[in-house]
């Protein structure tokens, strides 16, 4: 119930969507009717009504009919019109539907010419047929129309439903398909140019901006179309031959483009047959494409599956070349006689040696006589010497090509590894004379013998019969002995009683008899085998017969692949003489006059003529331009016979470009070179690539190696004028805004610079002033007639200025930072190479403006950065000192001042104590405890004035100072510090050592107060240019990343950095921490 409600939720949502796209669509259709006939030459509605018939079938229609319906009465005509025409369109689109997908020519896609003829000619122009003559006979028969115009009226109305079902149908089957809209970079950038593209010459052909009557710019977008064809196979000739029909089909209506006349009959004809040929061109030309595609990844795919079945097997084919005696052989027959596949050339010779000279007498023999047409097929077994000095055997089959005047130019075939069958032939011929002549020795021989042997009475019940035999028949020796073939072997015994009966009646042994039975183990499968009948006579009189049977299982099916891996060579030489015909390279061979022997078709376009008109000739003959060029080449092949790889820059008939020619030689049997082959790859656009890539190289080097703005743009316009032959000029915007200055012009007349170095910015500023005002792209095809070069047309005719062409240099925030302008001496328009390598250029400079710029900022700010670095770290030198002086004032205070007074104090209370009675125990117990109290803080005043300005520190040096810090920490506390000194200078400078102590307090109290640490290790290590300090823990640690230092770490980092020193601490979570202090060079005292 629910997946019936989905269904009819589905259905709903299908029609309502289908009438609103067809009022869409219909109220589109009504202003490109044209009122003087009343008809449009373009209905697309139709178009949606098909469409949505093969999509979902043809219970659709009422759907339709109903659409049909409502708009007819939503245009003010009667409720009877509107069902007369809806029924006609109904059944217009059924015929349609009918025609295309009835005899199965369509199955969904455009993908191949027969479901495009299916479109074009069943459906379009059919099916649109009924559509007419039912609708226009509605029409007249309700009074809307005079039967007089009933033929006009039609067959407008078939031309607007059959444009309109050539335009909608491949659209919206395409959109139909698409689950998923992505396409890649190259995909997505080639899909905007060309609709620009189909834009831009829709608007040259049928626009008003580039009126040009009289040309026959209607077939302008035709290149265009082709590009979308072949990028995008039927779906792009689909959309865009729809683009440019609705673009003519709107400029006509307009009364624009080459089929706008003043009779509205002739301009529909003449639209109509443009748009049918622009439609139908298109999307036979996408079919085409998309049959090739698929019949390239056929080809891929039977190539992959000949290779796999001719490494599984031994077996393989052969192609003997007769002209050159070139003999190709499948590499798995050298790895099977224990070559490597470079060892053996693919040359008869090669393979010759290998035969000894009797089976190589054999095999020239059989091969001359059916070269002169003696036998039908080649067929020859012969031995091949094996690496290991084995023979192994080996059989041929093939058959000679021949041409037209019956000469034998090749022979083609396969090959079959047979040694194991030749050893099993042998094993069973020496097993028969075995039998014959040594009957006593039968027993051994049934028991070691590799074949099934068996002895049969009259009655062909087993008299013997061996192990072999009774396994292949799946029972037991003693199963078989007194019983008969009828009981045991039902399935065959039918088929070996006449011949059994024929041996005991003539007395001559049957040999080699074929037969077939199934597997006892598995009935599914078929078991081969061969048996062999022999008599036993006594006294004249056969009494028994002798059966020898061979499992020849795996050479039958040995046989089989073979027969099928011959038939799948067969097709898969086709396919390569199909490939030959259609690789995009150019290919071509040449005698030893240079005459052309055979070219392909892509070669043959190359040289601007037909293969016809290059067989025969010679090299002069058919390119007189470049023949010492080319002769010079082949003839050094001819007479080196070494391969020649070169490259080629120039023009000839049909071609303009660089490309990639290899030269290599063809050997007869004698070794004599007797021609040259030719292989030409076109290498234009990877050429031109390699070139701006090398000027872009140059340019970004100069800019690293940090030279000026000038320097920069003069190599860049240097390397722009070598690419493209013509002048450049770079302009960069001055800061006002308001005019660009020339920075670099290699070419340009140096008497004029002072009237075009500086151009304004704006409409009247020449071709860069519009390109840096419009910020785009501007070409001036003749600079006489642009009006921007009003104000500088004289200079510019003074230096032979006629074209020029503009790209403006745009920043990475779309700033306009100059203009990069290429110009020339005649009036033309840059093709698209140049307009490539001038928009390089753009970017190139745009890169480097930013980049020489953003380092001069940076040039400055660095300056900048060094003197507030400096001035940062004199103050923090001189709060450091100031610290230290205040900490040695506070000290001295404590010493002198405080300490003394306390020591007075213990002294006083020590005298009072010996005054108290003893009869005051209370009294004199609290004296001793205050005379207590103050003894410790007299030590906590000298500790802490030893903290605030260590006196061993002045007197005994960093080292001793440190150590008795450390014992001092250890003793008072639960954490060991434990200090090595390791080489340490006799005599350390003040401010080197006031520092290290520093932190080795700063260090020791964070290891002890905060990171509960139970041993710190404190290590001062000397060295020849360096004095290093390190602090290590094994507290509880932090993790760097996420925890700022405190003011400790902060300070002692501030202490070092003033000294030049560095500093550094590593420390994660319950693994310690580490301090290092490095100060380089040692700081030895004076």
């Amino acid at each position: 119930m629910a997946r019936r409600e989905t269904n009819l939720k589905a259905t709903f949502l299908r029609a309502a969507g289908f009438i609103v796209a067809y009022f869409v669509l219909a109220k589109l259709g009504v202003p490109m009717r044209m009122d003087a006939i009343n008809a449009s030459p373009i209905w697309l509605p139709t178009g949606l009504c098909l469409a949505a018939i093969l999509l979902f079938g043809w219970r659709f229609w009422p759907v339709v009919a109903l659409a049909v319906t409502a708009r007819t009465v939503a245009a003010d005509l009667s409720l009877t019109v509107g069902i007369s025409l809806g029924l006609a369109k109904a059944a217009e689109v059924l015929v349609a539907s009918y025609l295309m997908k009835g005899p199965g020519q369509f199955k969904g896609e455009l993908d191949s010419v027969r479901a495009v003829l299916s479109l074009v000619l069943g459906a379009a122009m059919a099916g649109s047929i009924v559509g007419a003559l039912t609708s226009t006979t509605a029409l007249c028969s309700l009074g809307l129309a005079p039967w007089s115009r009933f033929l006009e009226l039609s067959s407008t109305w078939w031309l607007g439903d059959a444009m309109g079902i050539l335009i909608a149908v491949p659209a919206i089957l395409f959109v139909s398909r698409q689950k998923r809209w992505s396409l890649d970079r190259s995909a997505m950038f080639s899909a905007v140019t060309i609709a620009l593209l189909l834009l831009a010459t829709g608007e040259i052909a049928f626009g008003s901006l580039f009126p040009a009557p009289g040309l026959p710019l209607a077939y302008l977008s035709f290149p265009c179309i082709f590009w979308a064809s072949l990028r995008f196979r039927e779906n792009g000739a689909a959309l865009s031959s729809g683009m440019v029909s609705l673009h003519a089909t709107i400029g006509t209506l307009r009364g624009l483009g080459p089929f706008a006349r003043e009779s509205d009959v002739e301009s529909l004809v003449l639209l109509g047959t443009f748009l049918a040929v622009v439609v139908v061109t298109s999307l036979l030309l996408g079919a085409v494409i998309a049959e090739r595609r698929k019949a390239a990844q056929a080809l891929r795919k039977s190539l992959i599956r000949y290779n796999l079945a001719s490494a599984a097997g031994s077996a393989g084919v052969w192609d003997w070349e007769l002209s050159t005696n070139e003999l190709y052989v499948d590499p798995v027959f050298k790895r099977i006689l224990g070559y490597e596949e470079h060892e053996i050339r693919n040359h008869l010779d090669d393979w010759r040696r290998l035969l000894p000279p009797e089976d190589a007498e054999a095999v020239r023999a059989t091969s001359a006589r059916h070269i002169k047409g003696e036998t039908a097929r080649l067929e020859v077994e012969f031995r091949i010497l094996h690496r290991d000095g084995s023979l192994r055997w080996f059989t041929v089959r093939g058959e000679a090509q021949r041409d037209a005047s019956g000469r034998v130019f090749r022979c083609t075939g396969t090959v079959v590894d047979i040694t194991d069958q030749k050893l099993a032939e042998e094993a069973l011929e020496h097993g028969e004379q075995t039998i014959r002549d040594q009957l006593e020795e039968l027993n051994h021989l049934y028991q070691t013998t590799p074949v099934g042997l068996c002895l049969m009475d009259r009655e062909l019940r087993y008299v013997r019969i061996n192990e072999r035999l009774a396994a292949i028949h799946g029972r037991t020796v003693e199963e078989h002995l007194g019983r008969t073939i009828f009981e045991l072997l039902p399935e065959i015994a039918s088929r070996v009683e006449p011949i059994y009966r024929k041996v005991f009646e003539t007395g001559e042994p049957v040999i080699d008899h074929e037969g077939h039975a199934r597997d006892p183990k598995d009935p599914n499968v078929k078991v081969y085998y061969l048996a062999s009948f022999y008599p036993h006579s006594v006294s004249g009189e056969v009494r028994t017969v002798s059966c020898v049977v061979q499992d020849i299982t795996s050479r039958k099916r040995i046989e089989q692949e073979l027969q099928e891996s011959e038939r799948k060579a067969r097709r898969q030489l086709d396919e390569l003489e199909h490939v030959y015909r259609t690789v995009p390279i150019g290919l071509a061979l040449t005698d030893r006059e240079n005459r052309y022997v055979r070219i392909n078709e892509r070669l043959a376009t190359m040289n601007g003529r037909s293969v016809e008109e290059h067989i025969g000739r010679t090299v002069r003959e058919v390119l007189p331009t470049i023949a010492d060029i080319v002769e010079l080449k082949l003839n050094h092949v001819l007479e080196t016979g070494e391969p020649l790889l070169s490259d080629f820059e120039g023009t000839v008939p049909e071609w303009k470009g660089s490309a990639l020619v290899g030269h290599y030689p063809l050997k007869g049997a004698n070794g004599e070179v007797e021609g040259v082959g030719v292989v030409i790859q076109d290498v234009t656009a990877l050429k031109h690539a390699e070139r701006m890539q090398a000027a872009n190289n140059r340019v970004l080097e100069l800019v690293a190696q940090g030279n000026d703005l000038s320097r920069v743009m003069s190599l860049l316009a240097e390397d722009v004028e070598t690419q493209t032959d013509r002048g450049c000029v770079v302009r960069l915007m001055e800061p006002s805004g308001d005019a660009l200055r020339a920075i670099a012009a290699p070419s340009f007349p140096g008497d004029h610079d002072e009237v075009l170095d500086v151009l304004p910015v704006g409409s009247r500023g020449g071709t860069c002033g519009r390109a840096a005002f419009e910020r785009r792209e501007v070409v001036t095809t003749d600079i006489t007639k642009d009006a921007s070069w009003n104000d500088f047309a004289a200079a510019a005719t003074a230096v032979e200025l006629r074209s020029c062409w503009s790209v403006p240099i745009l920043s990475s925030s779309e700033e306009v930072l100059g203009t990069v302008c290429l110009y020339a001496d005649e009036a033309r328009a840059p093709d698209e190479q140049e307009m490539e390598i001038t928009r390089n250029a753009a970017h190139l400079a745009s890169v480097a403006i930013e980049h020489i710029r953003a380092r001069e900022a940076l040039t400055k700010s660095e300056a900048s950065l060094r003197e507030s670095h400096e001035e940062i770290t004199q103050l923090a030198a001189r709060l450091i000192a100031a610290q230290e002086q205040e900490r040695q004032r506070v000290s001295r205070e404590l010493h002198d001042g405080l300490n003394q007074q306390l020591a007075a104090l213990s002294f006083e209370i020590g005298m009072l104590r010996t005054e108290v009675s003893e009869e005051q125990p209370a009294i004199c117990h609290r004296l001793g405890e205050l005379q207590a109290r103050a003894i410790a803080l007299i030590e906590d005043a000298r500790r802490i004035s030893h903290e605030l300005h260590p006196s061993t520190l002045e007197h005994l040096g960093l080292v001793a100072a440190i150590r008795a810090y450390c014992d001092e920490v250890s003793r008072r506390g639960e954490t060991t510090i434990r200090f090595d000194s390791i080489h340490p200078p006799e005599h350390i400078a003040p401010p080197a050592a006031l520092c290290l102590f520093r932190v080795v307090q700063e260090g020791v109290q964070n290891a002890a107060k905060h990171a509960s640490a139970t041993v710190v290790q404190v290590t001062l290590r000397g060295a020849d240019d360096s004095l290093t300090l390190a602090i290590s823990d094994d507290g509880r640690g932090f993790d760097t990343d996420r925890t700022n230092g405190g003011l400790g770490l902060v300070s002692m980092a501030e202490r070092v950095r003033v000294l030049g020193g560095q500093f550094s601490i590593r420390s994660s979570l319950n693994k310690g921490t580490r301090l290092e202090v490095r100060l380089d060079p040692s700081p030895v005292a004076d």
